[in-house]
């Protein structure tokens, strides 16, 4: 009994210690404003297509639980082209490598957005990021190699993006 009292005695305060070092409000504010921006900008980058009626997009809400974070609401969105749907589902802002996760999944792949601290880039969130004045960045990891190489992600390179997951109707 003595070390089940122990176990559970340590990871209470493994808790409460990393409850006290981390702003999980801020963190998480932080983290649906950033998917926020992210689907305002997409949304920016095929407006005239929008207006020529090729695309549609459908800006939804979502539950997403994490551990620290709990249950919270958050954006993902729903792009249709020419017949064809792409959406873009927030994952998670506690992963491993970057500040948090977007997975945009079509007919024929997904793309992986993660969010970085540009100080950084594939090293995993400092543990001092301060979650209301730090510059993050949207970047889409790519394999080369046994290594993974950040591109930053732009008009262009959310075009290539949705060329992959597109890959056998594009």
């Amino acid at each position: 009994m003595a070390k089940l009292d122990d176990i559970i005695r340590r990871k209470a305060e493994d808790y409460q210690s990393t409850q006290r070092r981390v702003d999980w409000t801020s963190r998480r504010t932080r983290w649906i404003r950033e998917v926020d921006q992210l689907f305002t900008t997409i949304t920016q980058w095929v407006q005239p297509h929008i207006e020529n009626h090729v695309v549609t997009v459908q800006r939804n809400m979502m539950p997403l639980t994490e551990q620290y974070l709990g249950t919270y609401d958050i954006a993902w969105l729903r792009v249709l082209i020419a017949g064809e749907t792409v959406t873009l589902l927030p994952k998670a802002t506690l992963i491993v490598g970057a500040c948090g996760r977007v997975d945009m999944k079509g007919p024929d792949g997904e793309v992986m957005f993660v969010l970085q601290d540009p100080r950084d880039v594939g090293k995993g969130t400092p543990p001092n990021i301060d979650w209301n004045r730090d510059r993050l960045v949207w970047q889409i990891p790519r394999r080369a190699g046994s290594r993974v190489e950040y591109i930053d992600l732009t008009q262009d390179t959310f075009a290539l993006s949705l060329e992959q997951v597109f890959q056998k109707t594009v």
